[in-house]
């Protein structure tokens, strides 16, 4: 089992300033007895990347490309679920959205906070289906409300900020798209034509009445073909592995001696909403699940890897079994207080 646990550490202000305050000695006893992989996504760490480290090393799990800003999640998405897709086809996931503009930040509004209705959703689908359809784009509904699949040829090299790098605080010019790419360009242009019609749309209108935040923008994001000798395989040239979500609460939906990948995502909630004393707590409920026998035993198995991801890079450790010589180590760091390792993950 590979456990990838996003937004483990950030290089915002507040949470470096928590990381003191955090008692976390079952993480630092874990990662201790594990093995440290070195030069994990440690070329160029840039906080703003397109792709977040975590997705890129989600994307390497899965067999995807994993270059900042082109990972076919869309086309990825669409063969997993099984749905019709011609050969080297691409496809992005298009988010309707709203954006908080103030005269200090650009803010995205988390998309379930919009809680767009599916009569919402296809209304407006039909609607922009005429705009997109001019630049060569199909709009498909995908059965959750607010998110549509897009085709056509603009997407094939399309370079897409992740939903969660545009969630976080910050959103600089480079995430929103304004670069030269002729795509880009055409991007905004489309982006500029729907916020035009958004703004006098009878939804909106509907919307303003219930104290709902008006739909005002889209994001494209995951944009990309899968290749043709691929198309009937979502993990090509590496054996498929199954991706599980966990909120780190509830029965854990997978057995830790069982091949795939686990993404907890207690974290990731907290730090897009910039809630810091949630990620800490959650950060504790992490920490208390390790202790559990099954993670402890899980940590001494050479099959079993644990990622944590930050803002700027990610690092993996690997299972092994513990030796006379670790165990007095481990005791020897215990009694000082010290551990290298929750150093590596605060400098994540």
């Amino acid at each position: 089992m590979h456990v990838l646990i996003p937004y483990a550490s950030s290089a915002a202000e507040a949470p470096q300033a928590l990381w003191p305050t955090l008692a976390l000695p079952n993480l630092a006893r874990t990662l201790d007895r594990m093995a440290f992989q070195p030069g994990t996504d440690r070329t160029a760490p840039d906080e703003r990347s397109l792709s977040t480290p975590a997705e890129r090393h989600l994307a390497t799990l899965l067999g995807l490309p994993a270059t900042d800003g082109h990972i076919p999640w869309a086309a990825w998405q669409r063969l997993r679920e099984g749905l019709p897709a011609a050969p080297d086809q691409p496809w992005a996931r298009l988010t309707l959205c709203h954006w908080q503009v103030t005269t200090q930040q650009v803010r995205l509004l988390p998309p379930q906070d919009l809680a767009v209705t599916p009569g919402e959703s296809e209304e407006l689908r039909v609607t922009l289906g005429d705009f997109f359809r001019d630049d060569g784009l199909a709009l498909e509904a995908t059965g959750r409300p607010g998110e549509w699949l897009a085709t056509g040829e603009l997407l094939r090299a399309l370079p897409c900020a992740s939903l969660d790098r545009l969630l976080e605080p910050g959103v600089d010019a480079a995430l929103l798209g304004n670069s030269p790419d002729p795509a880009a360009r055409t991007l905004r242009r489309l982006q500029n034509e729907t916020q035009m019609l958004l703004y006098t749309h009878p939804i909106n209108d509907r919307r303003a009445e219930q104290r709902r935040p008006p739909i005002n923008a889209f994001v494209l994001t995951g944009a990309g073909a899968w290749p043709a000798q691929a198309a009937q395989a979502p993990t090509p040239g590496a054996p498929a592995l199954p991706l599980h979500h966990w909120n780190g609460q509830d029965a854990c939906p997978v057995a830790l001696d069982t091949p795939g990948v686990l993404q907890i995502d207690s974290l990731r909630e907290h730090a897009l909403h910039e809630d810091w004393h949630g990620w800490a707590q959650a950060w504790q409920q992490l920490d208390a699940l390790l202790e559990r026998p099954e993670w402890q035993a899980a940590s001494r198995r050479s099959d079993f890897t644990l990622t944590l991801g930050g803002s700027a890079r990610s690092q993996t450790w690997q299972g092994q079994a513990g030796s006379g010589w670790q165990s007095l180590l481990q005791k020897f760091k215990a009694r000082r207080g010290y551990s290298a390792s929750l150093a590596e993950v605060r400098a994540l």
